[in-house]
């Protein structure tokens, strides 16, 4: 029997990050998806653990699930002004006063 440590697939967190998961999450991102049981590690001798297939389920138990969303309902626009309507009345306003 070979009890070679990479026949069983182990690696460290370390590695994992590096070699499977291209460096974008490090030990402590893992160790943070094992405590919410997205991730199973193998603790020997006070030194963690995973396999590839460990990770490869966590990534399937992470991965995004469709959530169904309430409609968008869009509020009723109120009418654009050029401002020329509201200038018109002003000036109708002021001659109204000039004239008395």
């Amino acid at each position: 029997m070979n009890d070679d440590p990479n026949d069983l697939g182990l690696m460290t967190l370390k590695e994992a990050c590096e070699k499977l998961l291209g460096g974008r999450l490090t030990p402590s991102s893992l160790r943070t998806e094992a405590e919410k049981g997205n991730l199973e590690i193998i603790q020997i001798a006070r030194k963690d653990f995973v396999t590839k297939e460990g990770i490869r389920e966590m990534v399937e138990k992470c991965r995004s699930k469709p959530t169904a969303r309430a409609p968008v309902v869009m509020a009723p626009r109120a009418p654009v002004f050029d401002g020329k309507a509201a200038q018109a009345a002003l000036f109708h306003q002021l001659n109204k006063k000039k004239n008395k």
